[in-house]
């Protein structure tokens, strides 16, 4: 099944998530780790914001 109509189906935002998911976990987390471990494929460590 092509990923478009998946994500479609899912009501998921996988596209979006990829060009602005950075921002967004910079914007609810203290702190982000980006490590990439393939050409399109990166792992975040996210530590939670300190109140």
């Amino acid at each position: 099944m092509n990923m478009v109509w998946l994500q479609l189906a899912e009501g998921g935002d996988y596209f979006g998530f990829v060009r602005h998911g950075e921002k967004e976990m910079r914007n609810h987390y203290y702190d982000v780790n980006r490590i990439d471990v393939g050409t399109q494929t990166a792992l975040y460590l996210c530590s939670p914001q300190v109140k």
